[in-house]
């Protein structure tokens, strides 16, 4: 008699989930320059190209992926986090995300926002390993993967400069879980 399928739960070992954290990258001076007049309506984001997007990932080693397509090598019940930041690292403009699109790949994603303590270098000694920390609010969004496959969400995103809203953008990113995607 063959052996029964070893599934999470089902008692023969112990499953655990697997985190995959994402960091978007948006090259937002160029998405900027390249989309005057972007929309100002949060419901009708301009359309751009995911050019000016990558992404990094850490779970199953490091990737780094262009921003039209996410490979997850994930299972059923995986957590998958995600967070965004800026080519210039918020130096010019920042960017957030605010709609993840609507699937059945994954859980409506949750905003999880908590304080931290970020070194920077010690400015009355440049050039030393010397550093001081300050409290910082930090954030990202968590959904747990719910079934293998692949599909495409239209992520929205803002981009501001200090406080002042540049434009609303998205973009489209299709996404693999648990499987291959196909070479172009």
């Amino acid at each position: 008699m063959p052996e029964s399928p070893s599934w999470p739960g089902n008692g023969d070992h112990q499953y655990r989930s697997r985190f995959f954290d994402i960091t978007i990258a948006f090259d937002t001076s160029t998405i900027v320059e390249k989309y005057p007049g972007a929309s100002t309506d949060e419901n009708n984001p301009t359309v751009i190209d995911a050019q000016y997007i990558r992404m990094k990932m850490r779970g199953a080693g490091i990737t780094d992926q262009p921003g039209d397509t996410l490979t997850l090598p994930a299972e059923v019940g995986d957590v998958v986090r995600w967070s965004e930041t800026t080519m210039s690292s918020g130096f010019d403009y920042s960017a957030l995300l605010y709609r993840h699109g609507t699937g059945k790949m994954l859980s409506h994603p949750a905003l999880l926002v908590s304080d931290a303590l970020a070194p920077f270098p010690d400015p009355d000694r440049p050039g030393s390993p010397a550093f001081d920390v300050q409290t910082v609010v930090g954030h990202a969004w968590a959904a747990f993967v719910t079934r293998a496959g692949s599909e495409t969400r239209r992520f929205s995103f803002q981009i501001v400069a200090d406080k002042e809203l540049q434009g609303y953008f998205c973009w489209d990113l299709t996404i693999y879980a648990g499987l291959v995607p196909p070479r172009p």
